[in-house]
């Protein structure tokens, strides 16, 4: 007895239900290092900078192909909206629509085309509201595809003026069409 209140001289004892508890142990938890915590604490690789650098270059190198893509998509959207005639868009074509504007949104952001990603974000509104409000009317989407056709890469440079009239101008119309909506 003399020789077990030695031994837990330091401890302390409470009171748990109906039995006694000894707080005194310790609970030794282990945490093994993965495979990839180990490998990414080892020294050598490239530096997060250059990482970033070859990045952008391979991001540019890609540059020449999304420039013809983005070309032939508004291209596609042309030919769909000549093809229409004034016609009610069907519900295919407005989802065909939806799907190139959303491929040029896609490819003018990722290249930082600022001003064709902003008419082609609001084309894919448009399009939103056109489809929620069960409105099958062309006239805005073809405004739109023409000023896609403005921004679109190899288009003549415009003034931030112009611009700026042109996208002011885009949201009058997608506000037009959305208005029902949100009433």
């Amino acid at each position: 007895r003399e020789r077990r209140r030695r031994k837990n001289r330091g401890a302390r004892a409470i009171r748990v239900g109906e039995g006694i508890c000894d707080v005194s142990r310790t609970v030794l938890r282990r945490f093994p290092k993965g495979r990839l915590a180990v490998l990414a604490a080892r020294s050598g690789g490239i530096s997060s900078e250059d990482a970033v650098a070859a990045a952008a270059q391979n991001v540019e190198q890609m540059r020449d192909e999304s420039d013809k893509v983005l070309t032939q998509t508004v291209g596609a959207l042309e030919a769909m909206i000549a093809a229409l005639r004034g016609d009610a868009l069907s519900e295919g074509a407005l989802a065909q629509l939806h799907a190139d504007a959303d491929r040029i949104v896609s490819l003018s952001g990722m290249f930082g085309l600022e001003t064709l990603n902003r008419v082609a974000r609001s084309l894919c509104d448009l399009l939103s509201a056109l489809s929620a409000a069960h409105i099958h009317d062309s006239s805005g989407v073809v405004v739109h595809v023409r000023a896609l056709r403005l921004m679109a890469p190899g288009a003549p440079a415009m003034t931030p003026d112009a611009e700026a009239t042109i996208l002011a101008e885009l949201a009058k119309l997608v506000r037009h069409y959305d208005a029902p909506t949100h009433s």
